[in-house]
């Protein structure tokens, strides 16, 4: 990414932190990570995302990062139901209780920082390509492409970071909310050759959904002619 989000990690396991710090600066993160005790009004500048480790009487320690507009998820050693509950009262944008996947971590880190898109990049405008992320709508040239809801928010996911390498892992747990112990990563496949079919001059060259050998799928945005040779508009399926 161009500008990296800036996550703060306030961890005080040391085991727990090399791992976390791991996970997402391969995810691409800026991190900056901090023992018990950080603040909004100790912390310059403010981070995008906290991940916030906590006590259970600790809870309120949520609500100054979210009066300064920063996201954040809870990590907790303990997870009852309505302590769960009063981190999520408190402003907590989401709750992930130890022992936790690093992994998992990064992808929940990936969801709230999308969920928590400023309004201004609520349309992804690539020129000749569209992705409307309030009215879910995909626009080539001008022209709309039916995608069905899961195409959707797989390209949306895509095109919201593009260059960024995502594992068809990674995608299975951010759009299908499921892993490859209950899924197989071949629906991702399938999915974006589909995709492809709709957006792509020639789909068994992509240029915009791109297989990134042994690694995943990136999306590169296309260029203002792009798609304007003969033949590269097609119609929606």
């Amino acid at each position: 990414m161009d500008h990296p989000h800036r996550i703060l990690l306030i961890e005080e396991d040391p085991e727990v932190r090399a791992g976390v710090e791991r996970a997402l600066a391969h995810a691409g993160y800026q991190l900056v990570t901090t023992g018990p005790g950080a603040s909004p009004s100790t912390t310059s500048p403010l981070p995008d995302l906290v991940v916030l480790d906590l006590d259970a009487d600790d809870v309120e320690a949520v609500r100054p990062w979210r009066e300064q507009g920063v996201a954040v998820i809870v990590v907790a050693a303990w997870s009852g139901a309505d302590d769960r509950v009063r981190a999520l009262e408190a402003g907590a944008d989401d709750y992930l209780p130890k022992p936790f996947s690093s992994r998992e971590l990064a992808a929940r880190v990936t969801s709230v920082l999308r969920r928590s898109r400023p309004a201004n990049t609520a349309v992804l405008d690539y020129g000749t390509l569209v992705v409307d992320l309030r009215t879910r709508e995909v626009r080539l040239r001008g022209t709309p492409v039916e995608l069905t809801s899961r195409q959707f928010q797989l390209l949306a996911l895509l095109a919201a970071e593009p260059g960024r390498v995502f594992g068809r892992d990674e995608l299975l747990q951010l759009v299908w909310g499921s892993s490859t112990e209950w899924q197989s990563p071949a629906t991702v496949t399938e999915h974006v050759h589909r995709i492809r079919r709709q957006i792509e001059d020639d789909p068994s060259q992509p240029r915009i959904l791109q297989t990134v050998r042994r690694s995943g799928y990136r999306f590169v945005p296309p260029g203002p002619g792009s798609m304007e040779r003969e033949g590269g508009l097609r119609t929606p399926r």
